[in-house]
């Protein structure tokens, strides 16, 4: 038998990425589910004004888009334990810690979000919280330092959930094949370094680069003017402060600490043994990249443009602040349908019968 007759095993059939007409024709199903979905709230923005009090109304604290967006977080959460104990079963310790770990986050953003019950059971909030939160609500993400770092972390997951299907097999591919696993981890060392670096650059804007320091310096003229002037000394302005310093010092000591462990050759070798079925378990596919790229993109303007978006009329009179509440309400739907996928792709366990 020649070699091109000879017939290629299933599993190599399926990591080519052949997918069977039914589960091809689901995940078109889901991805023209998300398009309508995020259709409709278009047109229902449009129809009713994008700063219209109407919209606002319908994006307002415990509305119909924000108690949705819990109750999505509460059925991931659920898909997401229940995965994780399927994971255990199966002797995968590894996936099964992610996944109790992530059900546990889904669960606690959930709580959060419908502020862990304190309007509904008329709950008065500690004086802590009336205090220091921004909303006098029993909230952690409404505090001033977590407040800073939101905007960034659902610009990473919305980022990650809309791209990586891409990204991951390409890195498969190119960073874990065996010949060339050395100077792949070299790369990943450099990568890791240079984002230390920007970790502790966030440092010092955080602590010692002012506006007035940067004019003295002689990195802006002071009487400078224009759009870009104006701009930069916004961001100057929002980037001077400690909760971005620390921000910066945890991203310092996390890439520091990674670039230490790929040093181990152990490690890498675990890496590249475990890199397909990671990306099969972790990263969502092509079909739910809809539901997260609302969320990678608002927040990618929000966070270039935080004045603008949060001024009364909006950045252009379209897009507002309240509006992170439609970005996060298609970021919810795409975790529960991901986590509820993976959950039936996990599979029961069978308990073996006794003789």
């Amino acid at each position: 038998m020649s070699v091109a007759s000879e017939p290629v095993p299933a599993r190599r059939r399926r990591r080519r990425g052949a997918a069977t007409p039914r589960l091809t024709w689901r995940r078109r199903a889901i991805f023209a589910g998300g398009v309508a979905i995020l259709s409709a709230l278009l047109a229902d923005k449009l129809a009713l004004g994008p700063t219209s009090q109407a919209w606002s109304l319908l994006l307002r604290e415990d509305g119909l888009i924000e108690t949705s967006e819990a109750l999505y977080l509460l059925v991931a959460a659920a898909f997401a334990l229940a995965g994780a104990r399927r994971l255990r079963a199966r002797a995968e310790p590894t996936l099964a810690v992610i996944y109790a770990l992530a059900g546990l986050w889904l669960l606690f953003i959930g709580m959060e979000e419908i502020s862990w019950g304190q309007r509904m059971f008329g709950v008065t909030p500690p004086e802590f919280f009336e205090e220091n939160n921004a909303q006098a609500e029993i909230t952690v993400h409404n505090l001033g330092p977590v407040q800073v770092l939101l905007d960034y972390a659902y610009f990473a997951l919305g980022g990650a959930g809309a791209l990586a299907w891409t990204v991951v097999p390409a890195l498969e591919r190119r960073l874990f094949a065996p010949e060339r696993a050395a100077s792949s981890a070299r790369l990943l060392r450099a990568l890791l370094w240079a984002a230390a670096g920007a970790g502790l650059a966030a440092v010092v804007a955080g602590l010692v680069m002012t506006p007035a320091r940067v004019v003295a310096l002689g990195l802006l003229r002071p009487d400078a003017g224009g759009p870009a002037a104006e701009a930069t000394r916004r961001h100057l302005e929002r980037l001077h402060d400690y909760r971005v310093a620390a921000a910066g010092a945890g991203m310092a000591l996390v890439a520091l600490a990674a670039a230490t462990l790929v040093r181990f050759q152990a490690v890498w070798a675990y890496l590249a043994g475990r890199i397909d079925r990671l990306d099969r378990m972790l990263v969502p596919r092509w079909h739910l990249s809809i539901f997260f790229l609302p969320a990678f993109l608002y927040y990618a303007v929000h966070i270039l443009f935080p004045h603008e978006v949060d001024a009364p009329e909006g950045l252009g009179g379209f897009l507002i602040q309240r509006d992170e509440e439609v970005a996060e309400f298609m970021l919810y739907i795409g975790w529960m349908i991901f986590f509820y996928l993976r959950f039936h792709y996990i599979g029961p366990v069978r308990k073996r019968r006794e003789r």
